[in-house]
Formats: structure tokens, C-alpha cells, sequence
């Protein structure tokens, strides 16, 4: 069920992304851009609730072990920092989310009783260059997310599933498209990613190294409240699965889906 999901649903944003690629109008492309161009700096900063849902099967020497954390609150922040000049800009960019108030099930208590608090922590830090096709505005808009990926699971109490992060690089096209003279704007993009490196407790569990396989997409919606805040909708799957020595593979399955608040400057 899980991999069917994944399937379709990494599959429509590619499709998406697809198709809004090949109906971009070829006049708009052959514009002028009127002379030189000058160089605007870019600060965006946003931050804002979240939920979140987070799925773990890790096999191991007595058996799979199984972590599934349910829809949970979460926080979300972004930070990113860059240059526009005529269309094309690069931001560095920085989307931090971490769960709140959650807590673990009994059974999943390797050796202690009762309900133990646990974090849930995802981590995407890179460069975007972006390309807009018409001057006007956000009409149209291609960025490429290059950067490092981490993922981890943090808590006090010893659980059967151990504490581990997981680190890797990832590309993340996405298409931006505008609508209603520009007071809002979808975007959609599909993700994949390598695994490079994982922390010492989840190599002797599973008994094998990386690579990894990161496969995900990115929809959104943006909404311009004024010239220098808007609200971004978002939702965001990522699948993250690595061979082990027992014969099945391991699987960290995360959604999450927030409504940040951002300040441009």
C-alpha cells in the first residue's frame, strides 16, 4: 500500500512538472529583457505549524521491527538567502521541521513500561538556481533544489527501534506557475536523492553500508498576501529505503504537510 502511494504520488508531480514544461508559451521565451539588468538581493524567512506522519521498518536479527508515529504536530522553518538579476536568480536555502509532543506506543519500549517523548527531525540545506520565462513577475517559474538531506529519530528512553539519522545529497526540480494576475501561484516537483551516510547504531541493525534511495515530491501553494509576505501550503513525501544483510530492506516513509508564513525583503 505504501509503495503504491509513493508510486502515484511521485508520479503525478512528475507528470505535472512535465507538462508545464512543454506548454510554456515560445514568445514569452524570446522577450527582451530590456537592457542590463540590476542585481536584487533576496531574504526570505518563514516559519509555521505543521503535521507530520512518519513510518520506519527496520529488519533485523529477531525479526522487523516496526515505528509508526500517526499524524503528529510539527514546526516548520525556512530560511534563504540570495540574487535576482533579470530572470534568472540563486538562493541558499534551508528548511528545518521538527515534531512536537510525541510519544511512543508501550510495545515499542525495548525494556522500559509506559509512553516515552521521542523527536522526529528532517533537514534540507542547499543552492536553487532559478530561471523565470516571462519578466512578468512569478508568471513562470523552474528552480532546482542541490543540496544535503538529513532525517532522524532522537529519544531519551531506549526504544526496540534505535536512535539513528540518516544523510544524503538530493535534486529537487520544481515548476512554479501563477494565477490570478500573480496573488497565487502553484508549484510541484518531483525528489530523488542518494543516502551517503547513516549513523553507527542503524549500520549494525541492518548489518550493510549505504548508498541509500531518497524518492519523494514537493507540491505547493502559494498565496501573496502583500508585496513582502505571503502563505505557503505545502506537502512533501519523501521514501528513503536501503538494502540490509536480512533478506529485506529497510524503509523510512515521511510525510508532512505545513502553512508557512513568509517575510521577503
Amino acid at each position: 500500500m505504501k509503495t503504491r502511494i509513493l508510486r502515484s504520488t511521485v508520479i503525478l508531480s512528475a507528470c505535472l512538472f512535465g507538462l508545464a514544461c512543454l506548454v510554456i508559451d515560445a514568445p514569452a521565451r524570446a522577450q527582451s529583457t530590456g537592457g542590463a539588468d540590476e542585481l536584487r538581493a533576496l531574504v526570505t524567512l518563514g516559519v509555521g505549524p505543521a503535521i507530520g506522519a512518519r513510518s520506519i521498518d527496520l529488519p533485523a536479527r529477531q525479526g522487523k521491527l516496526e515505528l509508526d508515529t500517526g499524524i503528529h504536530a510539527a514546526l516548520d522553518f525556512a530560511l534563504s538567502l540570495g540574487v535576482e538579476r533579470g530572470r534568472w536568480s540563486l538562493c541558499a536555502s534551508a528548511e528545518y521541521r521538527s515534531s512536537l509532543f510525541l510519544r511512543t506506543e508501550p510495545s515499542l519500549l525495548s525494556d522500559e513500561a509506559g509512553r516515552a517523548a521521542f523527536r522526529s527531525h528532517s533537514l534540507y540545506a542547499g543552492v536553487v538556481p532559478g530561471y523565470r520565462f516571462s519578466a512578468a513577475g512569478m508568471s513562470m517559474r523552474a528552480t532546482l533544489f542541490v543540496g544535503w538531506t538529513a532525517r532522524a529519530i532522537r529519544t531519551v528512553a531506549q526504544l526496540a527501534v534505535p536512535n539513528y539519522s540518516l544523510h544524503g545529497i538530493v535534486l529537487r526540480p520544481e515548476l512554479q506557475i501563477a494565477l490570478l494576475e500573480q496573488w497565487l501561484a502553484v508549484r510541484a516537483g518531483p525528489e530523488l536523492g542518494v543516502i551517503l551516510l547513516e549513523s553507527r547504531e542503524l549500520r549494525d541493525v541492518l548489518g550493510s553500508a549505504p548508498p541509500g534511495l531518497v524518492l519523494g515530491a514537493a507540491l505547493g501553494l502559494e498565496l501573496r498576501v502583500t508585496e513582502g509576505m505571503q502563505i505557503l501550503a505545502g506537502y512533501q513525501l519523501a521514501y528513503t529505503t536501503q538494502r540490509s544483510q536480512w533478506h529485506s530492506r529497510f524503509v523510512d516513509l515521511e510525510h508532512f504537510a505545513h502553512a508557512r508564513f513568509e517575510l521577503r525583503y
